[in-house]
């Protein structure tokens, strides 16, 4: 199974906070739900408003 990369991103400036090689990593150096990442990248444009958390796939961001 392939993973997909996922880069963290400032909730306000847009810039790289961090990079992980799977959504899992990213959810749990973050402390939620891989299933609620996968659901904020796919329907809320990757922003967490609760927490103020910002994603996205690498390869989507790449081509921004």
């Amino acid at each position: 199974m392939k993973r997909t990369r996922v880069v963290q991103l400032d909730y306000y400036t847009g810039e790289i906070v961090a990079v992980y090689n799977s959504v899992e990593e990213a959810s749990k150096d973050n402390f939620i739900l891989a299933s609620n990442l996968w659901k904020v990248l796919k329907w809320h444009g990757g922003k967490m408003r609760n927490r103020k958390l910002c994603f996205a796939k690498l390869a989507d961001w790449l081509n921004i």
